[in-house]
């Protein structure tokens, strides 16, 4: 990330609450919002200051008995835009899950879509880049099923489709289609130990010149280890074997590609929230051929300082590197966020995260935000 990004928004929001209004305990909720957002980028856009205005209407719907859960959100954005000073219907978001719970096993399916604004890096005729702003849409369908074999050992399968969309019809930005076939083998090796394996294919076809297909077969193996009541420590180790096939003028050339990946993460549970801390390393495939060994150290804690605010803390480090003495990349994240009820139906939070890169620029983001709510009861 380029530049200095400095972002501000408020918003105000209203959420009307109806009881259930369908037999099987359906509800269905509503919520209103205003939002304003500053941002201020040096060396990152060539738009600059930039004003929008965004108003979101949503619905949600939800139903929960012995067996089944259901639930449903909807939403969509009168957007105003300082920039263009226009006004446009955006952001439109869909979400539905459904579980059904039988005497051995879950069968569940999910559909989401959302079309968000997204930042790209275009290549002019002279190779130099510009950033510019496009819609991107997502819309992913998915179907899982689990099986209790024995009291401590479970079987899942889960398939996905996802296909990926953009507005604008430029080389940098490619249309992909995604499909994952997954297969997981769980069970309790001890009371306070547990094992599982997951079995993995995936097919991803992209849309650009060359038509590219990707078919990765991977297998994963995560080891946990409940050392008190409030820690736990788990460890896991995987490896995946892709195939890339391209095709230019007719002829389809192929190449193999293996990454390994591993990793360690400690949770500890707070009294009133929880901290966590993974180190994780993979060795993959650079571009020219040699192996690039990437490393992530990241931490995160969410806690409850009362009864009427929250606290959360994230960061992340990571280094990644080629083997044979080349290029190195460098990324620091860190962010914080504060919450805190005002009244019984206001609330306030401020958010803020800084990035560095490796080529020392940063980027900062600070987030305001005052939401009201209340019920409606016929």
């Amino acid at each position: 990330m380029r530049g200095v990004l400095y972002s501000a928004a408020v918003s105000l929001a209203a959420t009307g609450l109806w009881q259930p209004v369908f037999a099987q305990g359906l509800e269905l909720t509503g919520a209103l919002s205003q939002s304003f957002i500053l941002d201020h980028n040096e060396d990152f856009m060539e738009s600059g200051d930039e004003v929008i205005a965004l108003t979101t209407l949503g619905f949600g719907l939800s139903s929960e008995t012995r067996t089944q859960r259901l639930s449903a959100e909807t939403s969509i954005g009168l957007e105003y835009d300082s920039e263009t000073e226009d006004f446009t219907l955006s952001r439109p978001f869909l979400m539905i899950d459904y579980d059904q719970d039988l005497k051995r096993s879950t069968y569940g399916f999910g559909l989401f879509y959302e079309d968000v604004p997204t930042e790209f890096d275009a290549t002019l005729p002279d190779l130099s880049t510009v950033g510019r702003d496009t819609d991107r849409q997502r819309i992913t369908g998915d179907l899982s099923a689990s099986f209790s074999l024995t009291e401590r050992t479970t079987f899942g399968v889960a398939f996905a489709a996802t296909d990926i969309s953009y507005d604008d019809d430029d080389p940098d930005l490619v249309p992909t289609r995604n499909y994952e076939l997954d297969f997981s083998l769980s069970r309790e090796l001890t009371e306070r130990t547990t094992g599982t394996i997951d079995l993995g294919f995936d097919l991803l076809k992209a849309d650009n010149a060359t038509m590219t297909e990707t078919r990765t077969h991977s297998l994963n193996g995560r080891l946990s280890y409940e050392a008190t009541p409030r820690l736990t420590l788990a460890a896991n180790a995987g490896t995946s074997v892709s195939e890339v096939e391209e095709t230019t003028a007719g002829v389809v050339t192929t190449e193999d590609n293996t990454s390994v990946l591993y990793g360690a993460s400690l949770t500890y549970a707070l009294a009133r929230g929880e901290a966590r801390l993974s180190l994780d390393q993979s060795l993959v495939p650079s571009s020219d051929g040699e192996l690039s060994r990437t490393t992530i150290l990241a931490g995160n804690l969410d806690t409850e300082l009362s009864d009427i605010s929250t606290l959360g803390l994230e960061a992340s480090l990571s280094y990644s590197e080629d083997l044979d003495g080349g290029e190195e990349e460098e990324f620091l994240s860190v962010g914080a966020t504060y919450s805190r009820d005002l009244t019984e139906n206001l609330s306030g939070l401020i958010g803020a995260r800084v990035e560095r890169n490796d080529d020392g620029e940063y980027a900062q983001e600070l987030r305001l935000e005052i939401s009201r709510s209340f019920q409606v009861r016929p």
